[in-house]
């Protein structure tokens, strides 16, 4: 469930001298660009967009939390 996921990460603390594994750092980054993918189905299955936008930006939010902003 993206609750649970969502859950998860947003209780992920780091500090900015932090390594962080790699091959966390790859899913995590990648999560806003599938969110991107999946907008069309969303669309063409007639879910709710407003819903699904503020889920994609705070999934972005906790990109960037977590990642930094490049």
């Amino acid at each position: 469930q993206i609750d649970s996921l969502l859950h998860v990460l947003e209780n992920i603390r780091t500090d900015d001298d932090d390594m962080l594994p790699r091959r966390f750092v790859s899913l995590v980054w990648y999560l806003p660009i599938f969110f991107e993918w999946q907008r069309e189905r969303v669309s063409e299955r007639g879910g709710d967009m407003r819903a699904f936008q503020a889920l994609c930006n705070r999934v972005a939010a906790i990109v960037q939390r977590l990642l930094g902003v490049p």
